[in-house]
């Protein structure tokens, strides 16, 4: 159930982030959309908008304790031509239609929760509870993100569900991606090495407050700004890293797509061999990146095919939703005035 913990993590951490969603002080049940008929009603949306956007601000590197950067960013940030609060609700939507789309398809295909997998659900929903304080606490604090009680458990159910119809399509040979593809993705595999300056607690996963991570950037800065001065990168790597498998991995990583962070992987693929990266930020820290070549030899080309074969079935699962989402027999239904009734966030606490 470690994907069912994911999720009851992310709602704990929107409260984290410290801030308040104006027009969420009051539930709201009507409908931002609908797929097939199933309405998403505001308070179920309420959750994936927030996400999206505490994923936006992290991503831009934005303070999320400081009010006046939060509505800076909001007010002055365009994406693609657009407006980054419309992205935002845009970005959350397309996530909450998808959704419905594979719990949808889940029930077609007779795929549904057991009774232990819902006992496991109420669990986590009562762990969240008791850490809150206290039912009264807990509804309260829902109602501050625009959701309540039921909309939240309809939230985790349906995640859940859809968590469990991937792994069914899994398990599907048809989703069993060929050798020639595993060779492929195989034969892309990158080596590099990194300073990381973390922004977290590397033995117990605690992040940072928001000083001590300001404190991060700065000496991943002050870091970047010696080796693009001619500094030994393995030199700063030995003394200042704070990855511990570093040492232990002085020669580099060697992997492939999947086996890092996101933000990591497509920093090294886009470096030419030997080319050093800015600082580049993920949920552990700020690295600094230098690619480096790599060997294929046979036996390493078996070893990686063997770590792409989740990857690639993960992507032709992904290729398959989007073709469900996409089917003309997939109707869905903007309401575009309650979708720009979801505001953004306004304040920070």
């Amino acid at each position: 159930m470690k994907k069912l913990m994911k999720i009851t993590a992310l709602i704990a951490a929107v409260c984290m982030m410290g801030m308040l969603f104006a027009g969420c002080d009051l539930t709201d049940e009507s409908a931002v959309a609908t797929v097939n008929g199933e309405k998403i009603a505001k308070s179920e949306f309420a959750l994936y908008f927030n996400s999206i956007q505490g994923t936006m601000l992290s991503e831009a590197g934005v303070n999320t304790q400081d009010a006046a950067a939060i509505n800076a960013f909001w007010a002055n940030t365009e994406i693609d031509g657009k407006k980054a609060a419309d992205v935002a609700r845009e970005r959350a939507l397309e996530e909450a239609v998808k959704i419905v789309v594979k719990t949808q398809k889940a029930k077609e295909m007779g795929v549904a929760l057991t009774s232990s997998e819902k006992s496991e659900l109420n669990r986590q929903i009562g762990s969240m509870v008791t850490q809150l304080g206290g039912k009264a606490n807990y509804e309260k604090y829902l109602k501050t993100l625009g959701m309540t009680d039921a909309s939240y458990k309809k939230y985790m159910e349906q995640n859940t569900l859809a968590y469990k119809l991937d792994q069914q399509l899994a398990a599907d040979p048809a989703y069993a991606p060929t050798d020639e593809e595993l060779t492929q993705a195989a034969k892309a595999a990158l080596r590099a090495k990194h300073i990381l300056i973390a922004t977290k607690d590397v033995n117990t996963g605690a992040s940072y407050d928001e000083a001590q991570k300001a404190d991060a950037k700065k000496r991943a800065e002050d870091i970047l700004s010696r080796v693009k001065a001619g500094e030994n990168f393995d030199t700063l790597m030995a003394e200042l890293s704070e990855d511990p498998g570093s040492k232990s991995n002085p020669d580099g990583y060697e992997f492939t797509e999947g086996e890092m962070v996101t933000e990591f992987y497509e920093a090294a693929k886009a470096l030419p061999i030997g080319g050093v990266s800015g600082l580049v930020e993920s949920d552990f820290g700020y690295h600094i990146i230098k690619r480096l070549s790599i060997e294929l030899t046979e036996e390493k080309i078996a070893q990686f095919k063997e770590t792409q074969k989740s990857v690639q079935a993960s992507k032709k699962i992904e290729a398959k939703v989007e073709e469900w989402r996409n089917d003309p027999a997939t109707v869905v239904e903007v309401d575009e005035k309650a979708l720009a009734e979801m505001e953004i966030a306004v304040e920070a606490q």
